[in-house]
């Protein structure tokens, strides 16, 4: 699948400074949904969980 369809994903470890996490070799699976799964929320409600960035720390496990 193209990286255009996990937009909120990416924003999300963004968000949460996670990228470096998973650069390189590191023995990761993530199992997400696609953009698509999200396509009922109001774009408001996806953006609020974006600027919460304790709460995605807690939910990616990316607590630093």
């Amino acid at each position: 699948m193209k990286a255009s369809y996990f937009s909120i994903l990416i924003a999300a470890i963004k968000a949460a400074k996670g990228v470096d996490t998973f650069k390189g070799n590191s023995p990761f699976t993530v199992f997400v949904s696609t953009d698509e799964t999200f396509a009922e929320l109001q774009a408001s409600t996806i953006d609020a969980v974006l600027k919460n960035i304790l709460k995605l720390n807690k939910i990616s496990n990316l607590e630093m």
